[in-house]
């Protein structure tokens, strides 16, 4: 499982009239369910591994994206890769009100097909 959380809407990188939320966070639940009827539950947790030493520089979305090709770590998205000089995800206390799904039709699996890989432009 892997996440790209940016600054988006709500912690921008320069002065700002809006509001500030601070960093960028990240929960999730996840069901899959598998052919054969059984299904595994993944969660965020503190086992989890961050860093903000990849390509994405900056982003947010009225500045858009800086992307330094130099910083990318070849293999970071496969089995065996060395993490250690990655921190320990940080747990934080939810910030409270009520919390809903956000339900969208992009949200859904919308066509099932082959794996084709990934492709680098």
């Amino acid at each position: 499982m892997r996440s790209f959380d940016g600054n988006g809407r709500f912690f921008a990188p320069r002065p700002s009239h809006g509001i500030q939320y601070g960093l960028p966070r990240l929960r999730l639940q996840m069901s899959v369910e598998y052919e054969d009827e059984t299904s595994t539950v993944i969660v965020s947790d503190s086992d989890w591994k961050i860093t903000d030493e990849g390509p994405i520089r900056a982003n947010n979305e009225f500045d858009g994206e800086e992307y330094d090709a130099r910083m990318e770590q070849n293999g970071w998205d496969s089995p065996g890769f060395d993490d250690s000089a990655w921190g320990q995800a940080e747990l934080f206390d939810a910030p409270g009100g009520r919390m809903e799904a956000h339900k969208l039709d992009a949200d859904y699996c919308v066509a099932r097909g082959q794996d084709r890989g990934e492709r680098r432009l």
